[in-house]
């Protein structure tokens, strides 16, 4: 019983690189901005940034912590989003991830910007944006 205890807090360490990371001309990653998650065959996620921990580092220790409880079972419905599922199904399943960091937007502009690549995936149906 105690190897299993053992074993279970054993951290997971995700595979180096998992994704791609991709910096559109002209984003200063030091200023707050939109990024773009893509699965490939699945689609894309479009989301803000105050700090550019959030799409490097933040998505990262999801992905480990899912990983993790998966590992010890213990995992609860409904406490991640989308596009953390979809990044670990695609995970697994070895498909290729990219994250392009695709503007800065100040406070005013970033929901704005936001919403319309939001629209302009979910137009062309790529949208990983909404509710699981």
């Amino acid at each position: 019983m105690e190897n299993k205890a053992a074993a279970a807090r054993v951290p997971v360490v995700l595979k180096s690189p998992w994704y791609t990371y991709i910096v559109g001309e002209g984003v200063d990653v030091r200023r707050p901005g939109i990024y773009v998650w893509t699965i490939e065959g699945r689609g894309s996620y479009v989301g803000r940034y105050r700090s550019i921990t959030r799409p490097t580092r933040e998505y990262a220790d999801t992905l480990r912590k899912m990983l993790q409880e998966d590992r010890r079972r213990r995992a609860t419905p409904g406490t991640y989003r989308r596009i953390h599922y979809e990044l670990k199904l695609a995970y697994e399943e070895m498909r290729p991830i990219t994250l392009t960091i695709r503007a800065n937007a100040n406070a005013s502009d970033s929901e704005r910007l936001e919403r319309e690549l939001v629209a302009e995936y979910g137009a062309l149906k790529q949208s990983l944006n909404g509710a699981a």
